[in-house]
């Protein structure tokens, strides 16, 4: 049974009261899952757009450890094993594994161990001991890697992708991989859009709201720095010229700069490099073990117009249950946009078990 037999998707989009469109979302077979995201962009598309073509070749590259971050950390980490061998170490291996091996592959790499003084042969076989033994710790290091691993990745990838980009957006994704009897959910997180998960029994599970208004503790920890600039008087610092707006809907992180300053309404984002320093780039990860016939569903804000979690998952919880009741993405999204003061951008992207709907596990 193919990937495509296992799931099936529908979504929707609306420009609504605010062209152009600048949400983006991605739904494809990965492996034995599905890589799910959606993505808001603001200035413009340019963050959404580029972040939502590089998704899943990045997601990919993380697996294998091949993006240039990670080759960076692993040369590191080499360099680093490296480093902490002993030559009581290194003399064991090569004790186990036998000087006559090692003359081999001296030979076959073209070095004449035949002419070789013994001192010169010996510091040979040291030195390629070393490699050999940190390349299999390496290996066996890699091969430690996990999906969450490869979000995190993917996450820090975009985040360097477009660390001098104006324009910024948010990240919500996941991978869905499907057992016998349940599926698993691996989601990263950055800003106010939202993957949520409805279970058959209605339990509701959704990924961390980053936004201004509604995560404290990403506000508390950026407020924290911005006290610690004034307490001492750190007039270089980019907290120094941070605040946040009134508590009150829409509150803004702000950056004091220039004529009016620039501000944005999450916490956690891509690109916005006015706001570099003051955002936080860590994605949120998570993991999520779900029944079978559970509803996976990506939506940006402009679904919503609340000011609360409560307020903004019950939005998600109606459109997961309208879903699951069998109304299309299509009626549900046209509504949402007729609604009083629902002007925003508005996708939606649903991720059906289509198994156990059919009656199979």
């Amino acid at each position: 049974m193919s990937i495509f037999d296992r799931f099936y998707m529908e979504g929707y989009q609306s420009t609504n009261l605010k062209p152009p469109q600048e949400d983006r979302w991605v739904a494809q077979p990965f492996h034995r899952g599905y890589l799910l995201a959606v993505l808001d962009g603001h200035i413009n598309d340019e963050v959404s757009d580029q972040a939502a073509n590089r998704l899943a070749h990045y997601f990919q590259l993380g697996f294998e450890r091949e993006l240039p971050h990670q080759q960076r950390a692993d040369a590191v980490w080499r360099e680093e094993f490296l480093a902490g061998l002993t030559p009581e170490a290194i003399q064991a291996w090569i004790a186990e594994r036998g000087s006559p091996s090692f003359e081999f592959d001296l030979w076959e790499m073209g070095l004449d161990t035949a002419t070789a003084d013994d001192n010169e042969k010996r510091d040979q076989i040291n030195q390629l001991a070393q490699d050999y033994m940190a390349d299999y710790a390496l290996a066996e290091h890699r091969g430690k890697s996990t999906i969450d691993d490869s979000l995190r990745a993917t996450v820090t990838q975009l985040v360097e992708d477009f660390g001098d980009s104006t324009a910024g957006s948010t990240l919500s994704m996941a991978y869905v991989y499907p057992t016998e009897d349940a599926l698993h959910i691996h989601t990263a997180q950055l800003g106010d859009s939202a993957i949520a998960i409805l279970t058959p029994e209605g339990e509701l599970h959704v990924t961390a709201d980053h936004s201004v208004q509604t995560c404290e503790s990403d506000r508390a920890l950026i407020q924290n720095e911005i006290d610690r600039a004034h307490f001492v008087e750190d007039h270089r610092s980019v907290f120094y010229r941070a605040h946040f707006t009134p508590a009150m809907a829409p509150a803004y992180l702000m950056n004091d700069t220039g004529d009016l300053g620039v501000g944005l309404a999450m916490t956690r984002a891509l690109g916005d490099k006015e706001l570099e320093g003051l955002l936080i780039r860590e994605p949120d990860v998570q993991g999520f073990s779900a029944p079978r016939g559970s509803l996976i569903l990506g939506v940006t804000d402009g679904v919503h117009v609340a000011d609360t979690v409560e307020a903004r998952h019950g939005v998600y919880r109606e459109i997961a249950q309208r879903l699951v009741a069998g109304e299309r993405a299509q009626a549900i999204g046209d509504e949402l946009a007729q609604r009083p003061d629902h002007d925003d951008n508005i996708t939606i992207v649903a991720l059906h078990d289509a198994c156990h709907t059919r009656g199979n596990t």
